[in-house]
């Protein structure tokens, strides 16, 4: 760096380094939770599809603010080449907030990427007396 800019201070150009880390590493983080959140959407939006009552299935409301932030990050993307720090923190940390904890670890293990590739089996289980009604689902358990 000191090559590159050697009118510029030692701090100068760690800070610059620095910057530049902390920008790729939060468009890395963004890029490798975004295909799972929308592969999330995608087996929820499936799952709804296939259930035998689906017109009394409601969309709460961290569910459709968690869809139209999603749909702002895929705009943000597919439009901007250089998308801002602060514009990608919030919406990964609004995605975060709103699929909470648990949506994690099924992201680690890439469950709904498989969930959406097994769509005929998800029919089966969505449609299905036995998983998809709780007293019925309790006895299919016991």
């Amino acid at each position: 760096m000191s090559y590159l800019f050697p009118e510029h201070s030692e701090e100068w150009r760690k800070q610059i380094v620095s910057d530049l880390e902390e920008k790729l590493k939060t468009e890395i983080d963004l890029r490798e939770k975004f295909q799972p959140w929308i592969e999330l959407k995608k087996v929820t939006e499936q799952m709804k599809e296939y259930h035998p009552r689906k017109d009394k299935i409601n969309e709460d409301e961290k569910w459709k603010e968690y869809v139209k932030v999603l749909v702002q990050m895929e705009e943000l993307t597919r439009t901007s080449e250089d998308i801002s720090d602060e514009q990608t923190s919030q919406r990964c940390n609004a995605c975060t907030t709103y699929i909470g904890e648990g949506a994690k670890s099924c992201m680690a293990i890439g469950l709904f990427d498989v969930l959406n590739r097994c769509k005929d089996q998800l029919k089966i289980l969505a449609e299905n007396q036995n998983f998809n009604d709780e007293t019925h689902f309790e006895n299919t358990l016991n």
